[in-house]
């Protein structure tokens, strides 16, 4: 292969995607997919911003067109069920896509870097860090992991690489994918630094606890941000940036509050207060703006409903660069201003179980339900996949009180979150029984459900009115039916 000709800085995609006004249309067809919802992300000022992410009807063909204005042209993403593709739209392009999503073949796609494109999409191209980190875990030493990614990184800019010198891809759509291709990888190096790094901030007590963070690991985490600087005007474009942005915000930043001897960032409101205030000291003009806007977004869709994301949301709403950023996130502001106005609220139908920290095993937890059948759900606030589910809970309860079955909440969460677990059992109206975990009931529920060391949730359970737990792992709220054939052999 011919040498790759690079152009310097990225400057090729900031001429296109900025100077030019042409408006991009790009054609979907998914047969077999007539009217169908698929998603949509389109770049939000040029950049890829999870939070627009809109959900489409396509037509009686299974078609689509979707055109990209100026500030819209950048990383497009687009989701029909199991399939995802993904293009890097320039200003004046026209391209088509065809899915054949009754087979497993490959996306049809024609027009502008058709080629680049296909490979864009192909399985062997890395797309997300973490799916590629196991690469690396037996990289023992600096050494051994740096020149293993640095062969990772070759192999795959290589493949665009060859595209680019038979003339199949512009030097834009190359500049993009290699430099792509850069921060993917060192988002790989910073994680596996933050692996080195985590364990002296345990509990001395922790099996996992180092009491040092190696100085080579240290100095070579120094470089990578030298390398791969934060406030690059070149990277916005760049999908991988976020994720390299996310580990630099939560390890290497937090690491500098550690080694300062910040104990304030022990406090969860606390942390995230600092979290923002590190943004906007080390991230700076429209990247800084879009790194706040997207930390936003990703503490909101963990609906935790953090108190300090209201004041952060309110000041960040007064740049006048974030005018792009708002129309996405102010709906999430608003759920969690609605979840702290629910305070006042009381729901009869809403059980607290009295002298909780006197239950400190499951066999004592169930004496207080004697003789009652009772369907448990054990989740936590911080789980998602958990309040996912109680959006079926009104059809699941219809269907539990025909059996004359209750229903019992059990928190995971430590002590530490109880105001916060009250709160949500209020906002989402989970009529029925609530208890939260001591520590040794925690550990008890662990030994006799999962392997004692670690759990995992949702879960949950049947127990029969003579306290004998006849399903380990019942039915989910969101599947009706399988939760009635179960209780009906209770």
């Amino acid at each position: 292969m011919r040498k790759c000709v690079i152009v310097p800085l990225f400057v090729c995609i900031s001429t296109v995607l900025m100077a030019q006004s042409q408006v991009a249309l790009v054609n979907f067809t998914f047969l077999h997919q007539p009217k169908a919802e698929i998603s949509i992300i389109k770049p939000v000022n040029n950049a890829i911003f999870f939070a627009a992410r809109k959900n489409v009807l396509l037509d009686e063909k299974g078609s689509i067109s979707i055109s990209c204005s100026p500030t819209e042209t950048g990383f497009l993403k687009v989701i029909c069920k199991d399939r995802v593709i993904d293009l890097f739209v320039q200003s004046g392009d026209n391209i088509e896509v065809i899915i054949d999503t009754a087979t497993s073949a490959k996306p049809m796609i024609t027009g502008s870097n058709k080629d680049g494109q296909v490979l864009l999409n192909e399985s062997f191209i890395p797309k997300y860090y973490r799916d590629i980190l196991p690469l690396f875990k037996n990289d023992s030493t600096i050494e051994l992991l740096s020149k293993h990614v640095e062969a990772e990184k070759q192999k795959h800019t290589e493949q665009f690489g060859k595209l680019y010198d038979a003339k199949l891809i512009d030097s834009s759509f190359f500049n993009f994918t290699k430099k792509n291709i850069d921060y993917l990888y060192a988002t790989v190096l910073v994680q596996k630094m933050a692996e080195r790094f985590y364990p002296i901030t345990y509990s001395p007590t922790s099996p996992a606890y180092r009491s040092e963070f190696p100085k080579e690991y240290a100095t070579y985490w120094d470089a990578v941000l030298d390398h791969f600087p934060l406030n690059d005007s070149s990277v916005i474009f760049l999908p991988a940036y976020q994720w390299y942005a996310e580990n630099m915000i939560n390890a290497n930043l937090y690491r500098i509050r550690w080694f300062k001897g910040d104990t304030t960032i022990k406090d969860e409101n606390a942390f995230i207060r600092k979290k923002f205030e590190d943004i906007q000291q080390y991230f700076k003009g429209e990247i800084g703006v879009l790194t706040q806007a997207r930390e936003l977004h990703f503490m909101y869709i963990q609906e935790k409903f953090e108190q300090p994301l209201i004041d952060i949301y309110e000041n960040f709403s007064k740049l006048p660069s974030a005018a792009p950023y708002l129309p996405f996130l102010q709906p999430y502001h608003q759920k969690i201003k609605a979840f702290h106005g629910v305070v006042s609220q009381k729901n009869k139908g809403i059980s607290f179980i009295k002298n909780p920290t006197q239950i400190n095993s499951f066999q004592a937890l169930k004496e207080v339900f004697k003789g009652k059948k009772l369907y448990i759900d054990l989740w936590a606030t911080w789980c998602g996949p958990c309040k996912d589910e109680f959006k079926y809970q009104e059809e699941a309860k219809k269907v539990l009180a025909s059996r004359s079955v209750e229903t019992l909440y059990i928190s995971m969460d430590v002590a530490e979150r109880d105001d916060q677990w009250k709160k949500m059992v209020q906002y989402f109206q989970l009529t029925g029984h609530h208890i939260r975990t001591s520590d040794a009931l925690r550990d008890d529920l662990m030994k006799l459900f999962w392997d004692g060391k670690s759990y995992t949730i949702p879960r949950y359970l049947l127990i029969d009115d003579k306290g004998v737990v006849r399903e380990l792992n019942a039915a989910r709220p969101s599947d009706v039916k399988g939760l009635k054939e179960q209780i009906e052999k209770l």
